[in-house]
């Protein structure tokens, strides 16, 4: 489609808004062209539209008009405040987002590698389910949320989610009317550790300790590991010498320590066996 002028049309409802950030025009270029050849117009802002009144009535009267809204998302997009304010128009005005199911909220973390959505539906009664994706490659990384307490698996109900703490835990919502009065229920949730390529050396080993066991190379037989009791001596005090806010650290630590002190979770300070 030609690039949107100030003067354009609104384009017809069948038509998709391609909300983008200039630096991944290659790729909205094949994306273009893509959805011609499967009979589909887009409605791209090419050039760029000078910020304004003007801005505002043609992006917005376009993205009111036509039946889709691709986001494409990529960490430019993710930090270009056009885009959020693309995005915020669209869902005021119920242009659904799609991913496998209706997506009722999303957020991303601090760091841009992770993205939190809440997906279902809200009718009859049906969980809104929260998941992580990883932003680089749009796969999961993890499970839905599910009720530890549910004899079928049902799924955590949540109305909003969004991380905090840098993205190491994510924080649940749900509105719930009580005695016809509506207050809100919270949920805070631990986040896996941090997706990268920086995986400390002593992650491997502090698994073979813990698990108790070893490959040997060249018997290829699993043996007991040997002196398992001076391995994680030597891992604590390792560790102790080790940055403490480190997430990988902090992990490590809260494995090792006293079970019967322990907290609930490395970034918690409520204990699993509560005091008496």
């Amino acid at each position: 489609m030609p690039a949107a002028s100030r003067d354009q049309q609104v384009p017809r409802s069948e038509e998709v808004f391609i909300s983008y950030s200039r630096k991944d025009k290659e790729f909205v270029h094949r994306l273009d062209e893509e959805l011609k050849r499967r009979d589909r117009e887009a409605w791209v802002d090419w050039e760029g539209i000078p910020p304004g009144d003007t801005w505002e009535k043609t992006i917005y009267g376009a993205i009111e008009s036509t039946h889709t809204f691709i986001f494409v998302l990529t960490p430019d997009s993710i930090a270009s405040e056009v885009c959020g304010k693309e995005i915020a128009h669209a869902a005021a005005n119920n242009k659904a987002l799609r991913h496998e199911e209706w997506v009722i909220s999303a957020s991303f973390s601090a760091n841009t590698r992770m993205f939190l959505t809440i997906v279902g539906r809200r009718e009859n009664g049906v969980n809104c389910t929260p998941r992580i994706w990883d932003v680089a490659t749009g796969r999961p990384l993890s499970d839905r949320f599910m009720r530890a307490d549910s004899e079928h698996g049902s799924g955590i109900s949540a109305d909003a989610a969004e991380f905090i703490e840098g993205g190491l835990r994510f924080r649940l919502t749900q509105e719930q009317e009580v005695q016809e009065e509506e207050k809100a229920q919270a949920q805070i949730w631990d986040v896996a550790l941090p997706q990268d390529d920086d995986i400390p050396v002593w992650l491997p080993r502090l698994a073979k300790l813990i698990g108790g066991y070893e490959l040997n190379k060249q018997s290829g037989i699993i043996e007991p590991v040997r002196h398992r009791s001076e391995g994680l001596r030597q891992l604590r005090d390792e560790l102790a010498k080790a940055p403490a806010d480190d997430p990988y650290v902090k992990f490590g630590t809260w494995v090792l320590c006293d079970p019967t002190t322990r907290s609930i979770s490395p970034y918690s300070k409520s204990s699993i066996f509560p005091k008496q």
